[in-house]
């Protein structure tokens, strides 16, 4: 009756946890498990040893923490491609090049407006076409700043919302770390529904920064973002963002630390990969206008391209003359504003000494010369200044600005492909391992509802037995 009794609810153990199984083969983290079984100790008899019956010593789990780890230093990496790869391609539609309306083609054709002027400076219909064109560009260089500042705006809020996820799963882990020690000091075996659950927390964690994680001897886990230790078994610490701002350039920086209620102390951390990782060197590098680093910033560069322009054609109307300029010293009209000090892509605009004022415009380096086009040859030249701006002419320098982004964007692209075909190959290692085949199970369940009805059978037999010794006495 005992050994039947043993068979019995180890039979049925195992009818459970291939239920289970079955139930989550769709739930996301879940590992398969199994029951294993074991003879219990035998019964000394008239100088033999006799079974008496099975146990079951534990609940496997097939989860293997070194495909997790793998896992998640992929997914973070993945993860940094595609924020990389998502700004990027904003950027570029930012730009919209090529394009007629681009600021390729307006710069080409408002410099090539001098030239054409140049022939016949006293035309007032093309001086208002130069002043068109003019504002055409001015306009455009406006909109792709403020574009660019949108875009910086949006990863700054991205951060924010990631940092809010992290702290919230930092505070799951460590629930889940106690829930699991707690279990294993009473058992001496992990709840396996918190372990999975805490190593789904710990893939969404590596998704927003980098992490590394170490397992206690009581079943916790200790999680690490750049080597910072951020949850101490059921301890967890706080990622803080904070931005800074230059007193001297204006220049606005976030860097993200962990912070410490205990001892009030923080530490600044600067993750290798994940989403944070790639926002921040968005944020401080290719959307900051005023980028100290030695990194490529676009909205830097798009600065440099507005000012050198306004500088370079300034600098050449300043001592000009108007039409109707009969005498000196020159108005010293410039044709951008601001007209002192550097010239952003976001203020530049037409200047007020000229505008809707085509006569005005100083395209003579005499008074009293209307048909003189000295200055509007010289800003024509411009076109062909090799010494523009970093030793290149002003489409090249704009062509090769434009390239880089385009080289980012395609290292992104190729960096969220290979990541992500390396993810299927590691998910598909890992379900091989650990995730539920039906067919299977199917097997097993048959197989532990057959042991179940020959295990109710010694029962059966075992009390007929009883009730024929019973007969029998009386």
């Amino acid at each position: 009756m005992e050994i039947g009794k043993r068979s019995l609810l180890a039979q049925k153990f195992g009818i459970d946890t291939t239920s289970n199984n079955i139930a989550n083969v769709n739930t996301p983290g879940f590992s398969r498990r199994s029951a294993v079984m074991s003879e219990t100790e035998a019964n000394k008899s008239n100088g033999n040893y006799q079974g008496s019956g099975v146990q079951v010593n534990l609940l496997r789990s097939f989860r293997q923490e070194l495909l997790d780890k793998e896992v998640c230093g992929n997914l973070s990496q993945q993860k940094g491609y595609e924020i990389d790869q998502l700004y990027l391609q904003q950027i570029s539609s930012v730009f919209g090049e090529p394009s007629d309306s681009g600021l390729s083609e307006l710069t080409t054709s408002f410099l090539n407006t001098f030239n054409t002027l140049a022939q016949n400076p006293e035309n007032v219909a093309l001086r208002q076409s130069l002043l068109e064109n003019a504002n055409a560009l001015t306009q455009k260089f406006n909109s792709t700043a403020r574009g660019l500042s949108q875009l910086r705006d949006d990863s700054r809020s991205h951060i924010s919302q990631d940092i809010n996820k992290a702290n919230t799963l930092l505070k799951d882990i460590a629930n889940l770390n106690s829930q699991i020690s707690r279990s294993k000091a009473q058992t001496n075996s992990d709840i396996q529904t918190y372990v999975d659950q805490r190593s789904l927390k710990i893939e969404e964690l590596s998704q927003i920064a980098s992490v590394s994680t170490a397992r206690n001897d009581d079943g916790s886990v200790n999680v690490f973002i750049d080597g910072a230790n951020v949850v101490n078994s059921s301890y967890s610490s706080e990622l803080r963002m904070n931005e800074t701002v230059n007193s001297i350039t204006g220049e606005r920086t976030i860097q993200i630390f962990k912070y410490d209620p205990e001892s009030a102390s923080s530490t600044l951390l600067t993750p290798q990969s994940g989403e944070i990782s790639s926002l921040l060197n968005m944020f401080n590098v290719t959307l900051d206008d005023k980028d100290s680093s030695s990194g490529f910033s676009v909205a830097k560069s798009l600065d440099n391209f507005a000012n050198a322009i306004a500088q370079s054609v300034n600098s050449k109307v300043m001592g000009g003359y108007g039409l109707d300029d009969t005498a000196g010293p020159p108005a010293g009209r410039s044709f951008f504003d601001p007209s002192v000090g550097f010239v952003s892509a976001q203020d530049i605009k037409v200047s007020s000494d000229i505008a809707n004022q085509p006569r005005k415009i100083p395209l003579s380096d005499q008074p009293n010369e209307p048909g003189n086009n000295k200055i509007a040859l010289s800003i024509a030249g411009i076109m062909n200044d090799t010494t523009f701006l970093d030793s290149q002419k002003p489409i090249d320098y704009f062509a090769n600005f434009l390239g880089q982004i385009g080289t980012s964007l395609n290292y992104a692209n190729n960096g969220q492909s290979a990541t992500t075909n390396i993810q299927l190959q590691l998910e598909t290692q890992r379900q091989s391992v650990m995730g539920v085949n039906l067919d299977e199970e199917a097997i097993d369940l048959i197989k532990y509802q057959r042991a179940f009805e020959a295990a109710s059978r010694i029962i059966n037999t075992a009390n007929e037995l009883l009730s024929t010794i019973v007969n029998l006495g009386r």
